[in-house]
């Protein structure tokens, strides 16, 4: 008997450890248990729109096409695929709801039916212009002349010359200016010959444009108007002509140029003597020519007269 309990218990023993292990064999385990979104990510999924259209040039497979058939339906199809090309073109794509990003503006074709999407503002236009060589002006080959531009640029750059017929490239009339400079004084006969050679060549005389490109975002670029690089001995110097008749000018005043010749024709019975503030008079005879040289003057304001005569006066500006 005594024998007995001890084989009971171990029989029963073993069938509630059997019991215990088949148990915890068939509970599924944690990482088995299938999940499902919790309410956090549901809510995100919930509050958070599909991403809107992007201005930018990635666009899905079958994104151009999609929109062309679209335009199938509509009244004006031609007009809508042709939008469909530009922003094929561009890379772009349909302005989202909320209007387009920073840095993008919405264009559209002029039409009722064309798709209006987002393209890149264009960066603003840096208007400069030379006002030294004016156009058609005529440089002395060798003599030193300034180049000027009406304002600074804020960045680097180079001058060079181009030939005015086929705009090729001559050469280089400074290799690099400064963020702040507005003008270049220029030998007209010296180049180099690259922006990074400093090698110099001479210029032969001819028709030629001013090229100014800076290196700043946007680049800028501008030219001056055709002028001429001429010998010394082909200067043609100006001349005016003032005629003395009835005891007067033809004209009030006159605008010269400095080195500017004047000729003055008597053509009264009498002679005159013309007088000039601070320059000996000068006596013109009748039927006579005096040739006064305006080198000698300084730019202003000077007035030719005549005490016998008052009428015989002119006012001339010197440039």
């Amino acid at each position: 008997m005594f024998r007995t309990k001890p084989l009971v218990l171990i029989v029963v023993s073993v069938a509630v450890l059997v019991c215990l292990i088949w148990w915890g064999a068939s509970k599924p385990s944690v990482s088995q248990a299938p999940t499902s979104p919790s309410t956090t990510e549901t809510q995100t999924q919930i509050s958070t729109p599909p991403p809107a259209p992007s201005a930018t040039p990635s666009a899905p497979k079958g994104y151009y096409d999609s929109l062309a058939l679209e335009c199938q339906k509509k009244q004006s199809p031609s007009c809508c695929v042709a939008s469909v090309t530009k922003m094929k073109t561009g890379g772009y794509k349909l302005q989202p709801p909320q209007g387009c990003p920073i840095g993008y503006q919405a264009n559209t074709n002029s039409c009722s039916d064309s798709y209006t999407w987002c393209e890149p503002v264009p960066p603003a236009k840096i208007s400069i212009n030379f006002t030294a060589p004016a156009a058609d002006i005529k440089w002395v080959f060798g003599k030193t002349n300034t180049i000027q531009w009406i304002k600074e640029t804020g960045s680097t750059g180079s001058v060079y010359l181009l030939s005015a017929s086929d705009k090729s490239v001559v050469g280089w009339i400074t290799q690099q200016t400064a963020p702040h400079q507005t003008s270049f004084a220029w030998n007209t006969r010296d180049l180099s010959i690259s922006r990074t050679d400093p090698s110099k060549k001479t210029v032969a005389t001819g028709a030629y444009i001013i090229k100014a490109t800076f290196d700043g975002n946007p680049k800028i670029e501008f030219s001056s108007a055709p002028f001429s690089i001429i010998y010394e001995s082909e200067v043609q110097i100006p001349v005016h002509n003032l005629t003395i008749q009835n005891y007067a000018f033809p004209s009030s005043s006159l605008t010269v140029k400095k080195g500017d010749k004047l000729v003055f024709t008597n053509n009264d019975p009498v002679t005159h003597t013309l007088n000039l503030t601070s320059y000996s008079p000068f006596v013109i005879p009748s039927g006579s020519q005096f040739t006064f040289d305006t080198n000698i003057l300084t730019p202003g304001s000077y007035n030719f007269y005549s005490q016998a005569y008052p009428t015989l006066k002119i006012t001339m500006t010197v440039q």
